[in-house]
């Protein structure tokens, strides 16, 4: 409540006077119109607090919307995942296995990316490893029968295979070949199914089926639209485990969610960083690995050089 002004009586009585009702009845007048007039300051205060209140939810403050505000401090503040932004991270999966004739030379054909950073990016080169090998003791290669190969749960592509769905868990026999122990830990290979759909842009539906989702993904790591190049059927699949998923029960992805397999469902690959040499790699006289060779085209493009077919991952940072 407003408080008055003046602190005067309002019927200056003094010692010994009488109270009429004249003067009670003045006194209640008085009082009627102060509370009037009260009330009235009172509601022009609350008026003016609810337009300062509504100032504050205005379309603009200082002359800017939110939205001008939001990208003035994103852009002071905040990492952009933009082109030609600093701190950007691109992954290319390339096949250098086709052979081209150079003046009178077999040569492998280049593998060129475009990049369009607007700048000379750093660029990691690594070799796909195959998942599977088997050797006896004195270090020749092991042949794997059908009957080992049902047993071990490999999948009729394992040899060439470099992209690998499995259940990481021991119910899927191949888990046992796609790990890393160490003390107290296993370390099996290969990240999240669910990390690789989301780098790739698959965003799957629980009504989805498990057999559309894993072409989804494949469609889409191997898509030349993307600067990937298109790996053969034989360099990717499933474990044979999981497709037993697919052929008996036909799930969907939310039958995995309900089962709780999807977290552990990865995809396994074994990237092997190479040095960028200008001679092949050699033990002695034999060659153990192509000498790959990376040029920058312009602050747009690279181009990679193999002396031997390879299947590699390039990751360019910048």
């Amino acid at each position: 409540m407003t408080q008055p002004a003046s602190q005067k009586p309002y019927i200056e009585v003094k010692p010994g006077d009488l109270i009429t009702a004249e003067s009670w009845n003045e006194l209640q007048q008085h009082i009627r119109a102060d509370l009037a007039a009260n009330a009235e300051a009172d509601a022009r205060n609350v008026a003016e607090l609810k337009e300062q209140i509504a100032n504050v939810d205005a379309p603009k403050f200082g002359g800017r919307t939110p939205d001008d505000w939001t990208n003035d401090l994103d852009k002071r503040y905040i990492k952009r995942d933009e082109p030609q932004a600093a701190g950007q991270y691109h992954r290319y999966f390339k096949q250098l296995n086709r052979t081209v004739v150079v003046n009178g030379q077999n040569r492998i054909e280049p593998a060129v990316i475009t990049h369009n950073l607007c700048r000379f990016p750093l660029v990691d080169v690594y070799r796909l490893m195959p998942l599977f090998s088997f050797t006896n003791v004195d270090g020749t290669e092991r042949e794997i029968g059908r009957e080992e190969q049902t047993r071990l749960g490999l999948p009729d592509n394992w040899k060439t295979v470099k992209f690998l769905v499995y259940y990481a868990s021991k119910r899927d026999p191949i888990s046992d070949l796609l790990y890393t122990e160490a003390p107290g830990d296993r370390f099996y290979w290969g990240d999240p199914l669910t990390l690789h759909l989301d780098q790739f842009g698959v965003r799957p539906t629980p009504t989805q089926a498990f057999d559309d989702l894993l072409n989804d993904l494949w469609g889409n790591m191997f898509d030349p639209g993307n600067e990937q190049d298109q790996f053969d059927r034989d360099a990717y699949g499933n474990s044979p485990y999981t497709q037993n998923w697919i052929e008996k029960d036909g799930v969907t992805v939310g039958d995995l969610m309900k089962r709780g397999q999807w977290p552990d469902l990865r995809v396994a690959v074994r990237p092997q960083q190479m040095p960028i040499t200008a001679e092949p790699v050699a033990i002695g006289d034999r060659q153990v690995a192509p000498r790959v060779s990376v040029f920058h085209i312009s602050q747009n493009a690279i181009e990679i050089h193999a002396s031997s077919a390879v299947e590699l991952m390039v990751l360019i940072r910048t």
